[in-house]
């Protein structure tokens, strides 16, 4: 008598890998044999799964195409296979399989507009928070404004690219109608990812913004963040930034060591 534990790894290994049939004992055969069933629930299975990563990376399928996206999708899910009960959590990885993958080859930057992708996921379904009370900031003596440590909204995502993926996943939007061509020598950019109301903004940030975003959210007081951002831009304005990032949301709370001030 199998255990429990060792039918469940059986019919998960059969689940994907139709040679792993056999290791699924239990299944009826009522009229159709087991291997026929698993197989139907083997095809439903796979396109649910095809199904959510397509509604996640629809940019990606766009630059690929629907039938090879399709192929690299079963590809993945046999090779990544679920471990959440979540099926929109098991495209978390795909960033990763393409980067991986042969076609990076010939699409290099395919696998970071898979990142920016999942992050438009993660950030939507992130929680809300409401915005920062300025009223509070303001209770702050000016002489202790270089040790705050600023929190960035949980919806916020900062990533970087090599490649101008901004602009091709611009295009790839539904609404885009302008040119549809992208000088891969423009260079990287700079992203920041977050929730604006029932929809996610991704905007492209100049170096000293994102520089300062990256090191507050690693937790870095204001001084050293600035240190950061005004060693890649002299320009970098920190007056300005604090004002823009509180007032759309990205900023929504902070902390400041209670041996320095206790308001």
């Amino acid at each position: 008598m199998l255990s429990l534990h060792e039918m469940q790894t059986g019919f998960a290994a059969a689940l994907l890998d139709p040679s792993a049939s056999r290791q699924a004992p239990g299944i009826r055969a009522d009229g159709v044999s087991p291997a026929v069933r698993l197989g139907f629930y083997r095809a439903n299975v796979i396109e649910n799964y095809r199904k959510a990563l397509r509604l996640t990376y629809p940019a990606v399928e766009k630059l690929v195409g629907s039938g090879f996206f399709g192929r690299l999708a079963e590809e993945y899910i046999r090779q990544y296979p679920s471990r959440s009960g979540d099926v929109g959590r098991q495209a978390e990885q795909f960033a990763e399989f393409l980067r991986r993958h042969a076609c990076a080859q010939e699409l290099p930057y395919l696998a970071d507009i898979a990142r920016l992708e999942w992050g438009i996921e993660e950030s939507f379904n992130e929680q809300d928070t409401q915005l920062l009370s300025l009223q509070r900031l303001a209770t702050v003596p000016e002489e202790h404004y270089h040790k705050l440590r600023f929190l960035l909204a949980p919806s916020c995502r900062l990533m970087s690219s090599d490649f101008p993926v901004y602009s091709i996943w611009d295009i790839c939007q539904p609404a885009y109608a302008g040119e549809a061509n992208v000088d891969l020598n423009e260079g990287g950019v700079d992203l920041l990812i977050r929730r604006d109301g029932f929809g996610v903004t991704v905007e492209a940030l100049r170096p000293g913004e994102f520089t300062m975003l990256v090191a507050l959210s690693i937790g870095c007081v204001f001084s050293e963040a600035y240190d950061h951002a005004h060693g890649v831009d002299r320009t970098f304005d920190p007056a300005e930034f604090l004002q823009t990032r509180i007032q759309s949301g990205v900023l929504v709370d902070f902390t400041l060591a209670a041996e320095v001030y206790a308001p």
